[in-house]
């Protein structure tokens, strides 16, 4: 058996990475004891948030990690002088919808973050991993 194999059947508890047939699970897979659904898939310490999308956002899986890049609306900006900054690094992507991408952010991400889903159009930028 693999180290941190789990020793009974883990009902009740959410995969987070994907456990092949066969495959023995380890609880680094596992998320902690009595989440379920999108919470299971959050790391400590991080918020979840959702963002709107629309139909020119590239297609996004769970799992997947992007940087939210807000863009602001200065009315005759051109794209070479319109403010842009990136709101946070390296989010989690926890859920997918056709109207929103729900991501998990570092805490200290999270207000900034909020604030450019008010005032900004986000893009969330595909990293690779």
């Amino acid at each position: 058996m693999p180290r941190g194999a789990v020793d009974s059947v883990p009902l009740g508890r959410t995969a987070v990475a994907a456990v092949e047939p066969d495959e023995a699970v380890v609880a680094a897979r596992l998320g902690p004891d009595g989440a379920t659904g999108i919470v299971a898939l959050v790391p400590a310490g991080w918020r979840a948030v959702a963002v709107p999308v629309g139909p020119t956002t590239v297609p996004l899986r769970i799992g997947d990690h992007v940087d939210l890049i807000a863009g602001f609306d200065v009315g005759s900006a051109t794209a070479d002088s319109a403010p842009a900054l990136t709101v946070a690094h390296d989010a989690l992507v926890v859920a997918v919808d056709d109207q929103r991408v729900t991501v998990a952010v570092r805490s200290n991400d999270t207000e900034r973050v909020a604030f450019a889903i008010v005032a900004a159009t986000i893009v969330p930028a595909l990293r690779a991993t």
